[in-house]
């Protein structure tokens, strides 16, 4: 199996979201021609840049990047919100980074549109320890999401904690909330 067209994972993407007409996600697109001003140091040679922005904390936004060759990189949740949600602060990263993040790679359309419904059904977690003066943040996923992510061909899960039923009472992991 190849690489994504670009331009088609891009409009399969917009497609998707339009079709949920989602009140509070935004999604901004950007289609970047040549270098992008505002990366110049850019590694990947980077055609769209797809944002699901949630209004609210409670919400996991979604930000995609897709290469000009088809490599796809995704971004979950930056520390800006976690910082909101739990209240404390994280140190040692940029408010920019992400909880979540995954450099353009290979990947397909259909794990891409898996990984969006996992996280706009709202079966994406966010696990943390916390000790004086640090947080240390994680996107957590159950045994059934994994799987369901696996089965429809998203590449990576070794960034993800992997939970049990178990810790869901765990006052350190918090649901986010289905998009609406």
């Amino acid at each position: 199996m190849g690489l994504p067209v670009p331009e088609e994972l891009k409009d399969l993407i917009v497609s998707w979201f339009e079709a949920h007409d989602y009140e509070d996600i935004h999604l901004y697109l950007k289609e970047i021609e040549g270098e992008d001003p505002e990366d110049p140091n850019q590694e990947y040679d980077i055609r769209y840049e797809i944002n699901l922005i949630a209004e609210k904390v409670s919400q996991a936004s979604v930000f995609i990047w897709i290469s000009r060759e088809g490599y796809i990189g995704i971004g979950i949740e930056k520390v800006r919100n976690v910082e909101k949600r739990v209240g404390k602060r994280i140190y040692g990263r940029s408010k920019r980074a992400f909880i979540y993040g995954r450099e353009p790679a290979t990947g397909s359309s259909a794990g891409v549109l898996a990984l969006l419904k996992v996280v706009s059904d709202g079966e994406v977690l966010l696990c943390y320890q916390h000790i004086p003066m640090l947080l240390f943040p994680k996107i957590g996923i159950t045994k059934e999401t994994a799987k369901y992510l696996v089965q429809h061909g998203y590449p990576s899960l070794r960034d993800f904690r992997i939970i049990t039923k178990e810790t869901d009472s765990n006052p350190n992991i918090l649901r986010y909330e289905p998009w609406k």
